[in-house]
């Protein structure tokens, strides 16, 4: 997995042998963590949210972006151009 290519905010986490496609963002904030990070002067890095769990064996291909507060199980499989919202969740072994 190549983290040069993508972007993990909050307190992600990516399973085993997961394969993550270019110009993916996990655990993107919601407005009002935005809202909360520019109220504050500080950069979203720095902020201390949930982010996203993401299952073991897991492909996620690119351009795709999951919120924070998103649960993944094992063996998902997405398309390109997909979006997952927050306090999404999603079981094992789904296409």
């Amino acid at each position: 997995m190549d983290r040069e290519n993508f972007k993990i905010y909050g307190k992600s986490r990516i399973g085993m042998n997961a394969i993550i496609g270019e110009r993916v963002i996990i655990g993107y904030p919601t407005a009002d963590i935005l809202k909360k990070a520019a109220s504050s002067g500080k950069n979203i890095q720095d902020m201390d949210f949930k982010g996203a769990v993401i299952g073991d064996n897991a492909v996620i291909r690119s351009n795709s972006t999951i919120y924070t507060e998103v649960t993944i199980g094992n063996d998902l499989r997405t398309g390109h151009n997909i979006m997952i919202r927050e306090k999404t969740l999603i079981g094992n072994n789904v296409l």
